[in-house]
């Protein structure tokens, strides 16, 4: 009885086997596809073959760019084709991000986004919401491959876009942290590239509204990159290149009753002039909007926090380009 019942237990275990279906590894990416592996974003894998993520959209069909899954297939568009087929492309809107941002994803500027959708106000836009990324004409992707001795900045110089925005393109947190074969995905954006930036400085103070954060480049290099508040939406910090046209260790404004520690006058508004500086303190003593620097609740005026605001003072020469966008 016993040995019946061991070898019905065997028969059984070998049928049960010959019904499972082996397992497969995903296959490999080769040329022209790729294969989602864990932690890969749409934005990752078209850095990563130089393409717009647009552009890798349209290729697989995708409405979101949120929603890709691990073991996905993906058509790897060829950069080389210029004809490209044209359909509409939506984003999503997610927590924590801004017309600038997004139309940066895209390779557009923030104007032509938000004309595509009908916003007056680019900084109301709100979570979920359904925006037009692409209708008519397709975009060509562009992309970088650096070489030896090349800097972000001269890289950004080379094809006319801003360095913030080729950062941003391409995930950098250190924009100093490039290194030699690496391929970089270029914004395509036609407000960046009319306006070419003038060549890397010595030493430069840029100030990008969209994401409320100040980098300072010496030779090439950033050497700081700062949390800062720009003006609030009824009185918007002015956009433009300027350089460093006063320094006053202690400047005062008669009109709010402000001391403005640090203060480097920039540009004029009307009568008297906007700058960057620490964070002011009111009559009575009070520091104002202590706590909230990275929105935008100043005056017009750049504000930075005491300690930043006091080396970036000390660094900074009378005439030091100041380059202020979003």
């Amino acid at each position: 009885m016993r040995g019946s019942l061991c070898l019905l237990l065997t028969g059984l275990l070998a049928i049960s086997m010959l019904s499972i279906p082996p397992v497969r590894a995903a296959p490999p990416s080769d040329e022209g596809v790729h294969v989602v592996q864990p932690g890969e974003t749409l934005s990752s894998i078209a850095m990563k073959y130089g393409i717009t993520v647009e552009a890798l959209m349209r290729a697989n069909g995708i409405v979101d760019p949120n929603r890709i899954y691990v073991g996905q297939q993906l058509t790897i568009p060829d950069t080389d084709s210029e004809a490209m087929v044209a359909t509409d492309i939506y984003h999503i809107v997610q927590l924590g991000e801004s017309l600038y941002t997004i139309a940066a994803r895209y390779g557009l500027s923030a104007e032509a986004l938000a004309q595509a959708n009908g916003i007056s106000d680019p900084h109301l836009i709100y979570v979920g919401q359904r925006l037009r990324i692409a209708e008519g004409s397709p975009t060509v992707a562009r992309s970088h491959v650096v070489q030896q001795g090349e800097t972000l900045a001269g890289i950004a110089l080379q094809h006319g876009v801003r360095i913030s925005g080729l950062a941003r393109a391409n995930g950098l947190r250190n924009p100093n942290l490039i290194y030699v074969g690496q391929r970089l995905s270029v914004p395509v954006d036609e407000f960046q590239a009319a306006a070419r930036p003038a060549p890397p400085a010595s030493k430069l103070i840029e100030i990008d509204i969209s994401d409320q954060r100040m980098t300072v480049w010496e030779n090439g290099q950033v050497k700081w990159q700062w949390v800062c508040s720009t003006g609030e939406p009824s009185r918007p910090t002015q956009v433009g290149r300027f350089g460093v046209m006063s320094k006053i260790p202690t400047a005062y404004s008669s009109y709010y009753g402000l001391q403005m520690p640090f203060w480097l006058g920039v540009y004029w508004a009307g009568g008297s002039e906007n700058g960057i500086h620490a964070l002011p303190i009111s009559a009575s003593g009070r520091m104002l909007w202590a706590g909230l620097l990275g929105r935008r609740v100043s005056y017009g005026c750049i504000i930075l926090d005491t300690a930043n605001a006091r080396a970036l003072y000390n660094w900074a020469d009378m005439g030091t380009p100041v380059d202020i966008h979003y």
